[in-house]
């Protein structure tokens, strides 16, 4: 292979990455259409039930729900993409012992 040809097949593998996680951030961008609404009109009825009754035990629900959409939004608006990256590297370079592909993961071809 020539140094050209293996500098083009880096770059269609960097693209290809990049690609990935592009279509991640927007997998995660268009569930949070469908959870940010969700978490919105949950709450307007728990905040309404605790209006009604005044136990605040029926609020408990919007502790794991905010917390869900906090992780959506900072996945699909903030930096956890990096961050994530960050700590695959750390692993990788740290903790390289318990990262183990089986060799019939990459030596064989399909088995379909």
């Amino acid at each position: 292979m020539t140094v050209m040809a293996a500098r083009r097949q880096s770059e269609g593998v960097k693209r290809m990455a990049e690609r990935q996680v592009a279509l991640q951030v927007a997998s995660c961008r268009e569930r949070l259409t469908w959870i940010l609404p969700m978490t919105v009109s949950s709450a307007a009825f728990l905040v309404a039930g605790y209006r009604t009754n005044r136990t605040p035990v029926i609020l408990y629900p919007l502790v794991p729900m905010f917390f869900a959409l906090l992780y959506q939004c900072d996945l699909a608006y903030g930096n956890k993409t990096n961050r994530i990256k960050g700590i695959a590297e750390r692993i990788l370079v740290e903790e390289n012992s318990r990262i183990h592909v089986p060799e019939w993961h990459y030596t064989r071809g399909d088995p379909y």
